[in-house]
């Protein structure tokens, strides 16, 4: 269901701005103020997309949109469709703008210009289909900004499959290439995060663009979609970006030996920690005898000492401290 005022909201907005929210009645207000802080010279929408909140994330919104009928319209889902299902169905279904810039209910827009100057930039860089940007992470628990951002300049698919660049929150897309986006893959259908696939298939398919600035703010919570102390979460996260990686490397026909061997080393080294800490015993051998199969004797001694660790969790963070380090001396990419 859609909640606007097709009266007074803007006829033709040239951007989409979307706000995806899920119990974050309190969170979300912020996100939506930086939106509406947003100083453009053209018309854009505000969509926010609402799961089926079980707090009052949908009466927060529907506040705003009452107190400003001409800027946004509220979607509130009928089921609960999880991030995936909420941001690749509503983006294709409700955006008006040529252009969609998207952010999750509980970040937001640190640099008031930050719509303007993507927008502008595509205007002037017609073959460019994505672009993105830095962005800040506030620490919730230490209410405190970290000193590291997120955001690369990495925009081919070879540097992105090894290395995701691209922070979710800050990119900015046309419409038209989303939805080829979606008719060519059918990413509802992945097991995957919305964001993951999306990176891949413009890496190989479109042109993506980096501007060197931070104009969006991640807020890294102790407990989330992306960042949890659930170690069974944590370690079917190098699980799920693989089999993502694979899939488009077969779909796309990459035979590239050494760039496969890279992901496969990467899968097998960030599964190695969790692999012992969990006692999978399977995938510990398999990650051992692909890394002596590749000469790769380092990261196999890692394992070992990962190994003599046990579930030992202290001693587990001593060897993970150490694989820092080797892994610097010894990178699987650059």
């Amino acid at each position: 269901m859609i909640y606007e005022d097709k009266e007074k909201i803007c006829k033709n907005p040239l951007a989409s701005a979307y706000i995806f929210t899920y119990n974050q009645q309190e969170l979300v207000k912020e996100t939506v103020n930086s939106y509406l802080a947003q100083e453009c010279d053209f018309d854009f929408e505000i969509v926010i997309c609402n799961d089926c909140s079980k707090d009052n994330t949908l009466q927060t919104c529907l506040e705003f949109q009452k107190q400003y009928p001409e800027k946004i319209r509220v979607v509130d889902n009928e089921q609960n469709m999880g991030i995936r299902g909420n941001y690749l169905t509503n983006v294709g279904k409700y955006a008006r703008g040529k252009y969609v810039a998207t952010c999750a209910g509980d970040d937001w827009w640190s640099d008031t210009r930050k719509l303007a100057k993507q927008v502008g930039y595509m205007e002037a860089h017609p073959e460019c289909d994505l672009v993105h940007t830095k962005a800040a992470i506030y620490v919730d628990k230490d209410k405190a900004y970290s000193k590291r951002q997120l955001g690369l300049n990495r925009n081919t698919f070879e540097e992105n499959v090894l290395l995701n660049g691209v922070a979710a929150l800050t990119i900015c897309f046309t419409k038209s290439s989303f939805d080829e986006f979606v008719q060519d893959v059918n990413p509802i259908s992945l097991p995957f995060s919305e964001d993951y696939p999306m990176v891949l298939w413009y890496s190989y398919k479109k042109k993506i663009h980096f501007i060197d600035e931070a104009t969006c703010t991640y807020r890294l919570m102790t407990n989330s979609l992306s960042h949890t102390p659930d170690k069974n979460k944590i370690y079917k996260g190098p699980q799920d970006a693989y089999d993502c990686k694979m899939i488009f490397i077969n779909k796309f026909g990459i035979t590239d030996e050494d760039l496969i061997k890279k992901v496969t080393l990467t899968y097998y080294f960030d599964r190695m920690r969790y692999g012992h800490l969990l006692g999978d015993k399977e995938n510990i051998k398999k990650g051992e005898s692909y890394f002596k199969e590749k000469h790769c004797y380092h990261y196999y001694l890692l394992s070992k000492l990962y190994g003599l660790a046990g579930k030992n969790e202290k001693a587990n963070k001593v060897v993970f401290y150490f694989g820092i380090l080797l892994r610097k001396v010894y990178p699987i990419y650059k």
